[in-house]
């Protein structure tokens, strides 16, 4: 796992099903990846990850709401095995969470699994149009 990649301080889950289609945005973090309406007002300032004290994958991000009004977002963390895949049975649920106006946020998660070496972050804005909300689908 490259440990100079990071992603964000609070918990993301979720799974994508089906063959639906995500409009998103990969962020000039390469861990993150924004829906296109959180796109429009989220700037990731940084990813960081390591190993808690039980050597599992921690991994966080932070980033500021350059919105004038206040943000409802929706976020995943995907954890993945050395070969790139997502480890099954690691249940990850989308998180919700406000952002004030003009403000830095900062998102965390430790992965369930020691077999877990790299992540990735999903943000979607929670009022965008979406297909199915389990799935953080954004259009």
């Amino acid at each position: 796992m490259d440990l100079y990649r990071t992603g964000l301080t609070l918990v993301l889950a979720s799974s994508l099903l089906g063959c639906q289609t995500q409009s998103t945005k990969q962020a000039q973090h390469g861990n993150v990846e924004l829906g296109t309406h959180a796109s429009r007002y989220i700037q990731i300032t940084n990813e960081r990850a390591g190993f808690s004290t039980s050597n599992l994958l921690r991994a966080g991000a932070n980033g500021i709401n350059t919105s004038s009004q206040q943000q409802q977002l929706r976020f995943r963390f995907i954890w993945l095995d050395s070969n790139g895949f997502e480890i099954s049975g690691l249940p990850s649920r989308w998180q919700y969470t406000t952002l004030p106006p003009n403000e830095p946020f900062s998102l965390e998660m430790i992965a369930s699994s020691p077999s877990a070496t790299d992540y990735r972050i999903r943000i979607y804005d929670h009022n965008g149009t979406k297909n199915n909300d389990s799935q953080g689908i954004e259009q």
